[in-house]
């Protein structure tokens, strides 16, 4: 907060000087587009006074910056049945930017248990016609819906274990976090997936991040401390030693990561080790799981999306 409100004091300092010179026409421009943008930012923070209709306005702005700051503000009033239809418009308009529309993804992914929000998200992940990072971040934003939406979870799992582009497999694995603490099935395809040497490395790693949640599981902790102990791949072993923070409150698991700590593993995989023993709740940890988290103390949510 504090970056941002410095910012936004560097701007209007700027804005104010410029009653006192004349400026080119070009950077006048550029500068009251930096002063939205730098309002916008601060109200993403819940620090600006812009009401709903003032974003809405924004969302139709000329600079695309502006347009992608009010569309990520603009999640503070979901509620609104006009703002819903706003965003599902900004993401449907094929003139508009890629990085718009992504964020258009990503605060429509924050409402629960919704399911026009659902059937937007499901029509726009097996839309051919769209780009494919486009598609991918609609499927992993399903992830809020799978508890909620038992088609959408069979789609997604479907996708994950039988889809054909890599990416969109990712993506669906990716979101399967949502569900794999309580539901076998996900849990059983994901340790499959985990398990399995004919898949590509990168495929079996989102398998990994996924099975996070489903660590009070035995089987899952097991999978989790033989890679640990002897995986083939350095980033198959680092994601498993992280996973083991999950269950640090276990002997077995305290041996092994002290184990890994002190002995002559590359450095990666002993930084990882000292990590998982220390605080669960520390941010690395959860950001390498996709988790959502608050900045302490009294910081704003991350969601999971945030970094996608």
């Amino acid at each position: 907060m504090r970056t941002v409100a410095l910012v936004v004091a560097a701007v209007m300092a700027v804005s104010g000087a410029q009653g006192a010179m004349s400026l080119p026409a070009g950077l006048s421009g550029a500068l009251e587009g930096l002063k939205q943008k730098a309002a916008l930012t601060t109200a993403a923070f819940g620090a600006a006074d812009l009401d709903e209709s003032e974003l809405l306005d924004l969302t139709r702005d000329p600079d695309p910056g502006v347009r992608q700051a009010a569309t990520r503000a603009l999640r503070n009033y979901m509620h609104s049945w006009r703002v819903r239809d706003r965003i599902k418009e900004v993401l449907d308009d094929g003139r508009e930017t890629l990085e718009v529309r992504r964020e258009a993804i990503k605060t429509l992914s924050i409402l629960l248990n919704d399911s026009q929000v659902t059937r937007k998200l499901r029509d726009a992940a097996s839309d051919s016609r769209l780009d494919k990072p486009l598609r991918a971040l609609a499927v992993k934003a399903l992830y809020a819906q799978l508890p909620y939406d038992s088609s959408a979870k069979s789609d997604v799992l479907d996708l994950a274990r039988r889809g054909s582009d890599p990416d969109l497999r990712k993506a669906a694995l990716w979101a399967l976090f949502a569900v794999s603490q309580n539901d076998y099935e996900v849990q059983r395809a994901l340790r499959d997936i985990l398990r399995s040497g004919s898949e590509e490395v990168e495929v079996r790693v989102e398998a990994l991040r996924s099975l996070y949640m489903a660590m009070s599981q035995e089987d899952v902790k097991e999978t989790m401390v033989d890679l640990a102990r002897s995986g083939n791949d350095g980033s198959l072993r680092y994601g498993a030693v992280l996973a083991l923070s999950a269950r640090r409150a276990d002997y077995r698991v305290q041996d092994v990561l002290e184990d890994l700590a002190k002995r002559g593993d590359p450095p990666a995989i002993r930084r990882a080790a000292v990590l998982a023993l220390g605080d669960p709740g520390n941010e690395e940890i959860l950001a390498y799981f996709h988790l959502g988290y608050r900045r302490m103390p009294n910081g704003r949510y991350v969601s999971p999306l945030d970094g996608e």
